[in-house]
């Protein structure tokens, strides 16, 4: 072993990146976008139909947007992207 570490006992494995530093500002801007367009929608004066079918819409662009963006992708499916 050398001095000043390397090893790797008691370390975590590092994750691999999803993309550049411009795919994760892009990606993580898409994502609060949908945050605040979810929070945005009227769902109390909206009827049980009409809320499903506007967030359908907002989880479809966010999807088709997530086609382009790798670190989207990670984070829809549910990975957490490095």
């Amino acid at each position: 072993d050398r001095a000043g570490g390397g090893g790797s006992a008691g370390q975590c494995p590092k994750r691999k990146r999803v993309g550049g530093p411009d795919t994760q500002m892009t990606g993580a801007a898409r994502a609060k976008r949908f945050l605040a367009d979810f929070a945005a929608l009227p769902l109390p004066s909206l009827s049980p139909a009409e809320a499903v079918k506007q967030v359908q819409m907002l989880r479809q662009q966010l999807q088709e947007d997530a086609e382009s963006n790798a670190w989207l992708q990670q984070l829809i499916q549910g990975g957490a992207p490095a």
